[in-house]
């Protein structure tokens, strides 16, 4: 029988050894196979009825299959020879029954089996099963399974002056377009005046047609939305797009773990938790496929199915050898569990990207793992765009997850239940005369600590059970059925706990204070009530939400609701006018003037405002853009804490990989890929995911064991030092590098294999890369690395901070420009309005102090410049043009005839009050965002204020004097002459 024939044969057969497994364990209750044999196993433990009868099967179907010539066992303590006519060539290792101990408890089973194949003609032996791991054939662990809102309201003022000064006979400075402006405003007001009620009403319909279409407008946020245009991030993230998302974004979820009663995930409670989770976050939620059929992750997923299993494997192994280490058994020495690379039979995987704050051993001494602690585990959820997905239905899945461990009927119950026995058990102790002191405020944030905790333990059991249920469905299951598993599980621990406070508090009650008695017995009235309630109340909200998901379940489908809304508070004010404002400008303005002018006007106090702006962080962060209390905030947190220091990533796509087949290309390649992994704060090889290299690997033992057709081309291109990609498909599927799915893409041409494209991921660490500008030092860095070989392969390298680094970087430029901008439409308007180039240059530096006003101070107040310091300075400056605008229109338009104080209190008794109502009103408006804690609306808030204070200081104090300073020189330098208003 040839090889190929030979393996499929033995496969289908440890198949049919499997189903008959499986179909015992089904019917052990029936068949009394429950319970233990009476032996024990090489391994010294207690052997169950199951595992007899698996090792039975297991042994007479393979040694009928005709394709094995040895058998190991777990069960058996020596090998186990096939009878020479039934010989083979395979070898094969097993554990018929793995997890048989768990049996009775429901607990996941399986079998697990090794394949090798026998050297040689001559007999096995057992240097044929002791081999390294690469030499496996097939392995297999088969388990018993049943299949940034952004919101800005921009508050517009425009002021009007309705009342026409008097002008009396001289010169009034107005050009054609000024005169032309208002020869059509007073046309307007006619037609206005006639056509009111048509007006308001058109005015009306058009708001109602806009608001209807904002209200039903989806939001859409834009990822790159701040990125500048031609921004090489932009590039960078279309190539890593255009590589993942065929069809769209995909599903990308990141999910962290942390210990909440242990310091380390290390600790088995942690790591089963976290196992059980990956298995629910792989199997209990489903997409909807274009053939409508619901799928979950292991089902449609495609390249990034094996992303966890680093995880999985290490915590598994790590689980066992602490078990054998507890029982006295010798630590495997096949197995290493070290960080970063963790080694299991000789296959390497990188736990790097799972487990992080780590804490390594420095002790010498054999240990399961070089970890000492670690403070958090991460894992991921990736998949390509399938067709018939939406993003609202990706949406929906990724939020689907986020509810599930986040039931929200249950925890808005979960904080009621404590409250409510607080209330009842406080109500009963005042009717039986007992004193309401002001300690027992306390009481009720004690209970919910405690109440809260309760739940915690009955919404964890609940989720058990009915993940279990799903996975193995039972007859007449019921919210009944499954809360009195619940209870059964839950309600001695929480009896315990209650009893235990309760009685905590009995010795408080006999202490000679009456104001900690009288919290005693508070705290014991309503510790004893939230218990009572905890087994009813929230038991009963339980049952109601089980019978929901127990009819969701049926129905095969998820709803889900995400609640946004947001509260905006209109501030307003009134102020009575003040007739004497004119005259009260004229007293006390020169005195404060004097002041003013001379700090603005002082060279250090220049030269401190500068100097705040060039010391101004830049600075950026996502969680910024939350709420004080969201989960996002800390987990932003967790992440620049955690994960950037240990293992900040580069992902490097190879769009031209070429023929590698050529060993000086593969070789210009491998340089490119050692000269990332020397960069500073570089993990080595250890941190590189690179596909070649175990491609190379996998092609030596390929040559080695002449198993490809056409060996000596495979061996003529071995010794060219490049790789053969005909064999891409065959390395890909075997289980070993299955994780590479992910990383290469390619297609068949005439029965050849071509290679498209593949991505590198790099890794780095340091404490410094909690900072933005070190990570943008390290994205520079790669960046001229992969120049260097972009036009020989078509290298791009994507960071996930990518498009925020050269935001960052362009934000200083944003900054300037933007001033720049506006002072320069500044100046032309007006001088097309004014035509009076000392008007036009007052006005200008007004505006210019004024930004530059802003920025010191928001610099000296600990603000960072980031885009949403940004978006309130362009608001802001936007805000500041237009008082000083107001103010140097009307001196301008002033009759020149009058002096120059006639005309200052012509400006200020025009526009002054107003420019003092809209900035106060305004301030008042924007006071309210700070009743939101995010710093969004203080940012905001703080940016404006600012602009305010400066803005009116500047327009009603430092604008006249300027004009008062400019029209004192020009009174010096002016000839005595007559003007030619004069000679008319």
């Amino acid at each position: 029988m040839p090889i190929k024939e030979e393996l499929t044969s033995l496969l289908t057969n440890m198949l049919v050894a499997i189903k008959a497994i499986s179909s015992a364990t089904q019917k052990a209750g029936l068949a009394k196979l429950y319970g233990i044999a009476g032996s024990t196993n090489i391994q010294g433990e207690e052997v169950k009825k199951l595992d007899v009868l698996s090792n039975e099967l297991m042994i007479n179907i393979l040694k009928s299959s005709y394709t094995t010539c040895l058998l190991v066992s777990e069960e058996n303590d020596e090998l186990i020879e096939v009878e020479e006519k039934r010989r083979g060539k395979y070898i094969v290792t097993f554990d018929p029954l793995d997890g048989s101990s768990n049996t009775d408890c429901l607990v996941s089973i399986g079998t697990i089996f090794g394949i090798y194949k026998k050297n040689g003609d001559g007999p096995a032996t057992v240097d044929d099963v002791l081999k390294p791991g690469k030499e496996m054939v097939a392995a297999r662990d088969v388990r018993e399974r049943k299949n940034q809102l952004f919101l800005a309201d921009l508050y517009v003022w425009e002021m009007t002056v309705n009342e026409k000064t008097p002008v009396p006979h001289g010169v009034v400075k107005t050009t054609r377009l000024v005169r032309g402006i208002s020869w059509f405003f007073e046309k307007w007001s006619h037609f206005v005046a006639n056509h009111a009620v048509s007006l308001i009403v058109v005015c009306v319909v058009l708001t109602l047609i806009g608001t209807f279409k904002v209200a039903t407008t989806p939001n859409d946020n834009d990822i790159t939305g701040y990125t500048p245009y031609g921004a090489r991030a932009r590039d960078e993230f279309d190539v890593m797009t255009d590589f993942f998302a065929h069809n769209g974004n995909g599903i990308a979820m990141f999910v962290l773990i942390l210990p909440t009663r242990h310091e380390s995930v290390l600790h088995p409670d942690v790591l089963r938790e976290a196992l059980r989770l990956e298995d629910v976050l792989t199997s209990n939620f489903t997409m909807l496929s274009a053939d409508g059929k619901h799928e979950n992750y292991q089902e449609f997923c495609t390249n990034f199915c094996q992303i966890n299993e680093p995880f999985v494997q290490f915590a598994r192994s790590y689980l066992t050898e602490l078990e054998n280490s507890e029982n006295g058994t010798d630590l495997s020495e096949r197995i290493s569990l070290n960080y970063p690379i963790t080694s299991i039979y000789s296959r390497k995987m990188s736990i790097q990207p799972n487990f992080f704050g780590i804490e390594m051993v420095n002790e010498t001494r054999k240990s399961i793992t070089n970890i000492r602690s670690s403070k958090l585990i991460a894992l991921q959820l990736r998949s390509e765009r399938k067709e018939g997905w939406n993003g609202q239905a990706i949406k929906d899945f990724e939020m689907s997850i986020t509810n599930y461990f986040e039931n929200f009927s249950l925890a808005i119950a979960a904080c009621i239940c404590p409250f409510m026995a607080c209330g009842t058990a406080l109500g009963a102790l005042f009717f039986c005369g007992v004193r309401f002191g002001s300690i027992l405020c306390v009481t009720p944030f004690l209970v919910l600590a405690i109440g809260v905790d309760d739940a915690y333990l009955m919404i964890h059991s609940w989720q058990r059970v009915t993940a279990e249920r799903r996975k193995h469905p039972v007859e007449n299951d019921s919210p009944g059925s499954r809360l009195s598993e619940v209870l059964v599980d839950t309600g001695p621990a929480i009896l315990i706990s209650a009893l235990t406070n309760i009685f905590a508090d009995v010795a408080g009650c006999f202490t000679s204070s009456p104001e900690i008695s009288l919290l005693g017995y508070g705290n014991m009235a309503c510790i004893f009530c939230d218990f009572l309630y905890q087994i009813t109340f929230y038991s009963a909200i339980m049952t109601i939400t089980g019978y929901f998901e127990m009819k969701e379940e049926e129905q095969k489908r998820h709803i889900k609701k995400i609640a946004c809304g947001a509260d905006d508070d209109d501030s307003s004010c009134t102020s009575s006018s003040v007739e004497s404002f004119d005259v009260v400008v004229k007293r006390k303005v020169q005195t404060f003037l004097e002041f003013y002018i001379s700090l603005l006007t002082n060279t250090f106090f220049q030269l401190f405002i500068i100097a705040g702006i060039t010391v101004m962080n830049i600075n950026l962060s996502p969680r910024k853009l939350f709420m004080e209390d969201s989960s996002l905030r800390e987990m932003d947190d967790l992440r620049v804490q955690y994960v950037i220091p240990n293992y900040y990533l580069a992902n490097v796509f190879v769009r031209k990989p070429g023929d590698l087949t050529d060993g000086k290309r593969l070789e210009r390649l491998n340089q490119f890929v050692e000269e990332m992994e020397h960069l500073n704060g570089s993990w080595g090889a250890l941190g590189t995911n690179y596909f070649v290299r175990d491609f190379v690997e996998f092609q030596k033992a390929m040559v080695e064991e002449e198993e490809i057709e056409g060996g000596e081309e495979e061996k003529s291109i071995v010794k060219r030092g490049g790789i053969d990609v005909n064999n891409l498909p065959m390395f890909l599927e075997w289980p070993e590098y299955l994780f590479w799915k992910g990383f290469v893409q390619y297609h068949n041409d005439s029965n050849k294999t071509v290679l498209d494209r593949f991505f590198i991921t790099f890794a780095i660490h340091g404490d410094n890369l909690q900072s933005w500008p070190a990570r943008g030092d390290a994205l520079r860095e790669w960046r001229k690395v992969v120049d260097n070989y972009s036009g020989e392969f078509g290298l791009s390298v994507f960071s996930d901070d990518g498009i925020y680094v050269d935001l960052i970087e362009n934000m200083p430029t944003d900054a300037w420009q933007s001033a720049v901008a506006t002072l320069a439409c500044m100046a032309f308007i007006c001088f097309v309005f004014m035509y009076d180039i000392p008007t036009v240059i007052v006005a200008t530096s007004i505006i210019a102090s004024i930004m530059t006003g802003i920025l010191g101070i928001l610099s000296l107040t600990g603000t960072d410049l980031d885009p949403i310091v940004m978006s309130a300075l362009i608001i802001s400056i936007g805000f500041s043009v237009d008082i000083p605008a107001h103010i140097s229109y009307h001196y301008h338009t002033s009759s020149s005839e009058n002096g120059i104080r006639e005309r200052l209190h012509q400006t200020l008794s025009s526009v002054g009050f107003p420019a003092l109502q809209a900035s106060v009103s305004t301030s008042l408006c924007v006071l309210s965002l700070k009743f939101t804690s995010i710093y969004m609306s203080n940012a905001f808030v703080k940016t404006m204020i600012t602009c305010m204070i400066l803005c009116v200081f500047h327009a009603l104090v430092l604008l006249p004097t300027l004009f008062a300073i400019f029209h004192r020189i020009c009174s010096l330098f002016s000839v005595k002459k007559t003007s030619p208003v004069e000679s008319k």
